[in-house]
């Protein structure tokens, strides 16, 4: 059975956030890639203005980007696609509403992805003595 609970956050992620503790420190298992982020060829039109505001942010948030470009331009053609569905009022499947959710929460574009997970304090677990009477 593998880890329960959410995976943990990007080191740049926690830094940002003033959260990074030294005995949970990660480092990157891929390192940053130099350079500048290009688009696919085939990504166009409104999805590629999107891919340009995305990838902004995400450089503004101290985010890898470059190497990342293919899933940025999936992400951006998607959201788009999600767009242009609502504008004719032509129901969206539920199969591109979680497909988008998942590309939002895999670069922290949602409320809740961009919330550290709460750690008890040095008590431990606030539950633990749930149930347990005194001796007398």
């Amino acid at each position: 059975m593998g880890k329960r609970g959410p995976p943990p956050q990007p080191p740049n992620v926690v830094q940002m956030r003033g959260t990074e503790r030294s005995d949970r420190a990660r480092e990157f298992i891929v390192e940053p890639v130099e350079g500048e982020p290009v688009p696919p060829p085939w990504l166009g039109g409104e999805a590629l203005e999107l891919f340009w505001r995305k990838v902004s942010t995400y450089q503004a948030r101290g985010q890898a980007v470059v190497g990342l470009e293919d899933a940025i331009a999936h992400y951006a053609a998607l959201e788009t696609e999600i767009i242009d569905l609502m504008a004719r009022r032509v129901e969206v499947p539920a199969a591109q509403r979680q497909l988008l959710l998942r590309f939002q929460t895999q670069f922290y574009d949602t409320a809740a992805a961009q919330v550290g997970s709460v750690t008890p304090g040095k008590g431990g677990n606030a539950f633990s003595k749930n149930g347990v009477t005194k001796k007398p």
